[in-house]
């Protein structure tokens, strides 16, 4: 578009009375610590300080996210704490976290804010976006210790040789008279394959993964043992109902390798892909960055991973063996 035309769209908007102007609210996001060091690790929790500044008597929402990712989760805002504009209205730093779940460059979206004013305006705001730098869990595992020594040459006594050799002598000795009666003795009926383990008793992937969720309930393992624990089994059951019904190398690979995995299965469901996100994000939270989240929403996790399974189970399969 040329200058020209800019300016003549401009001039027909201003004589429409529809001039676009400046958001009465503006929205900066800031990185406040990253757990006390420089680029956080995976699972570490981020505290991240959104300014505010909106006129007075202005009405706004808690900040969220433009999008939601799958490298990222962010946590509930913080109570937010104010001070007056110098300049006239005032100014709002609102608290919040963000847990990075992939190592690497990791690209935050903006937050965005609902806001009303007193003449009756209303609209939304958003700031820009940060990239965070994420470091793996363990790193540095290849690197060679500096107190690690090469190992010291110790020499042998000549009559510790003669020692040895008669030992080594002995023992050729007694592993040929061994060989020999071994060859002597009748061969063994050949025995028939043990065969493998059946980790879903017999039943299908799916009634198994509904069973032992119905136990889980019914066991109150959030109670008994807490949230972890809770979490810990609930997406074991979820990873072994993918392997067993979809075929997915489910216990070996990450949250985020399962859900790319999974695109292509469930492509014609993009609520159901949206729910297996939902779970193992959750889970993730509570295994790696050691979020407790209240029995209010852990609880329905359980129902939102059985109707999972019931969306997304294979009617021909009838038991294990058809896995």
């Amino acid at each position: 578009m040329t200058a020209g035309a800019t300016l003549a769209g401009w001039l027909v908007l201003a004589s429409l009375g529809v001039v676009p102007a400046e958001s009465p609210v503006t929205l900066e996001l800031e990185a406040a610590s990253v757990a006390g060091e420089a680029a956080p690790r995976i699972g570490d929790r981020v505290d991240l300080v959104v300014h505010v500044t909106a006129p007075l008597g202005a009405t706004l929402s808690a900040p969220r996210p433009v999008e939601q990712g799958e490298a990222y989760a962010f946590l509930a805002p913080g109570p937010a704490s104010g001070s007056a504009d110098p300049e006239g209205g005032v100014r709002r730093e609102i608290p919040l976290t963000v847990v990075p779940l992939q190592v690497g460059e990791v690209a935050l979206p903006g937050v965005e804010v609902d806001w009303s004013l007193p003449d009756g305006r209303q609209g939304t705001s958003r700031s820009d976006g940060l990239t965070l730098s994420v470091r793996p869990t363990v790193e540095g595992a290849d690197a060679e210790p500096a107190d690690i020594r090469g190992p010291a040459e110790m020499p042998v006594p000549a009559s510790r040789l003669w020692l040895l050799a008669g030992v080594g002598a002995l023992a050729a000795a007694l592993l040929g008279a061994w060989l020999w009666r071994r060859r002597r003795r009748p061969a063994p009926a050949a025995l028939a394959p043990a065969p493998p383990p059946d980790p879903f008793d017999g039943l299908s992937p799916a009634d198994w993964a509904l069973r032992e969720l119905q136990r889980l309930v019914d066991g109150d393992l959030l109670g008994r043992e807490g949230s972890l624990a809770y979490h810990v089994r609930l997406a074991e059951i979820l990873r072994w109902f993918l392997q067993g019904e979809h075929g997915l190398d489910a216990l070996e690979r990450t949250s985020t390798e399962i859900l790319a995995a999974a695109e292509e299965s469930l492509r014609p469901l993009p609520a159901t892909r949206a729910r297996l996100r939902q779970i193992l994000s959750a889970c993730d939270l509570v295994k790696f960055a050691r979020h407790r989240p209240p029995d209010g929403e852990a609880l329905p996790l359980a129902a939102a991973c059985r109707r999972f399974v019931e969306e997304t189970r294979v009617p021909s399969r009838t038991g294990a063996g058809a896995a």
